[in-house]
């Protein structure tokens, strides 16, 4: 999309388009889902391998030596190698456009990986080659966080909108559902002797010269754990077979997208798209000051910040429950994957009623509350325990807040317009990256636990509601596009008929 150098008013209720309409007739093209797929997917597996280490924190503490505020720092690599990358990310996306932007992406996440499974055969350098290929992963992020919003703008027409930012912000929290399951399906969960645990510092006698056995004094608790020499060679190879499955997958789409991702369509699919927007600097003032965007970014990052961490500790929440790591990981699986079912059906819906994206988010958030306040009653043992109702509660609990960020995104491009979508995306990608990172932060405290991150998650969920309702939202996107002669009202089936 072109870019304009003209100014924006400062007044965000009526903002200036400088451009005139654009000639020809929209045209919509087939290709255009395969665009969307190969960005998706790029988007699943950043994600994913983001989260690789969340699901297996128990194992890979006992193969590592490593410790809780060990993995926070490996999951931190996220939101810093984000904040590194965003600003030239987030240009690159509004004025070089899509394919440098998935071509680029693909380079950092298929480089991140591989030099990931470079570290399992070279164990002294080992924990800097592994929080290497997370940093390398974590520039991707920029690139790929914001560019669904902008795919979506560029290739799909005003009825399908929503609908293809669903499937391509869903995509990333995809990869980390997959994460949840991949991970405890390949790694095994080391089976600690607890029965032969021994006070710290005293002999060890036979147990510590039993050559079946290693000795692991990495634990904060009074008795350090005996494990089985043999479950930690075979968890070795099943972390090093998880990193290549990761590696492979990435590679197949750096080939995708070098093989054919174009910048743009040759026929913009509405009247919007082939407008020009507001430079990338000036877009960037414009949305820093403009309240409405802040009113909708806020309730996006807080509760999905706090939601990223808290998942990827989910199995330290539950295990005072008796839920061990796998059953944990199916739990944050199927939570993720309510949310993203959920995102794609009221993604889809709300094309053809989009002046209701505001009332929808309120009402799902508002679920979320009670589903995370049933949750804490139920880990409080305020409630009777029962194991049907905690997987019903977090499961619940964790689809609602992963529901609504492609309907506030949407929302979000609506209000700022002209201002460009890489630049809108960005910043509430930014707003979601500072949130995590600050609750990651909190976690790498060495005498933090995980016993308040539930109310935590319930705090961000409640701030989320009040902010939604004071905002008084517009569709000066949406208004563009309908005010065309000849196209269709709230997203109903127009005459675009695709082409290849």
């Amino acid at each position: 999309m072109e870019r304009n150098t003209s100014s924006i008013q400062n007044n965000e209720e009526t903002p200036l388009l400088t451009s005139t309409l654009m000639s020809t007739t929209p045209k919509v093209y087939k290709r255009r889902w395969y665009i969307l797929a190969v960005f998706s997917g790029l988007t699943l597996i950043q994600a994913g391998v983001w989260n690789s280490w969340g699901p297996i924190a128990d194992t890979s503490s006992f193969v590592y030596g490593w410790k809780h505020s060990d993995i926070a720092l490996l999951l931190n690599w996220g939101p810093i190698g984000f904040f590194i990358a965003a600003v030239p990310s987030f240009w690159l996306l509004d004025v070089a456009g899509l394919r440098w932007s998935a071509v680029l992406g693909s380079i950092f996440v298929c480089l991140g990986t591989g030099i990931r499974c470079l570290a399992l055969d070279l164990r002294p350098m080992q924990p800097w080659l592994i929080h290497v290929g997370q940093a390398l992963n974590a520039l991707a992020g920029p690139l790929l966080f914001a560019g669904p919003v902008v795919v979506s703008a560029v290739w799909f027409p005003i009825h399908e909108q929503t609908r293809a930012v669903a499937i391509g912000t869903t995509a990333g929290t995809v990869g980390m559902a997959m994460s949840f399951i991949l991970g405890p399906l390949l790694v095994r969960d080391i089976a600690v002797c607890n029965q032969t645990s021994i006070p710290k510092h005293q002999s060890l006698g036979a147990i510590y010269r039993d050559p079946q056995y290693d000795f692991i004094d990495n634990s904060t608790s009074p008795v350090c754990p005996i494990v089985n020499r043999t479950d930690l060679t075979g968890a070795r190879k099943d972390i090093q077979k998880l990193m290549y499955i990761e590696w492979c997958y990435s590679g197949v789409l750096l080939l995708l997208a070098l093989l054919y991702f174009p910048k743009q369509p040759p026929t913009p699919p509405s009247i919007a798209a082939g407008t020009q927007r507001t430079n990338f600097t000036q877009g960037l003032k414009a949305i820093v000051k403009n309240k409405k965007f802040w009113l909708i970014a806020l309730p996006y990052g807080l509760p999905m910040g706090f939601y990223g961490v808290w998942s990827n500790f989910i199995d330290a929440i539950l295990e005072p429950l008796n839920i061990q790591q796998e059953e944990a990981g199916w739990i944050g699986f199927w939570a993720i994957v309510g949310g993203s079912v959920t995102s794609l059906i009221v993604g889809s819906l709300l094309d053809y009623f989009k002046h209701r994206l505001k009332h929808v988010t309120v009402g799902i958030y508002i679920g979320a509350l009670v589903s995370t306040v049933w949750l804490i009653l139920i880990c409080r043992e305020v409630l009777p325990f029962s194991k049907v109702c905690l997987y019903i509660a977090a499961i619940l609990s964790g689809g609602l807040v992963n529901t609504p960020p492609p309907l506030l995104y949407e929302l979000a491009c609506q209000n700022s317009y002209p201002i460009g979508e890489g630049v809108t995306s960005g910043m509430m990608a930014i707003v979601y990256n500072i949130a995590a990172m600050t609750f990651l932060l909190i976690m790498m405290v060495p005498s933090m636990d995980t016993s308040w991150l539930n109310f935590g998650l319930l705090g961000c969920v409640c701030l989320a509601v009040p902010l939604l309702l004071i905002l008084r939202e517009s569709f000066n996107r949406l208004d563009l596009d309908e005010r065309a002669p000849g196209t269709p009202k709230s997203g109903k089936s127009g005459p675009l008929v695709p082409t290849v």
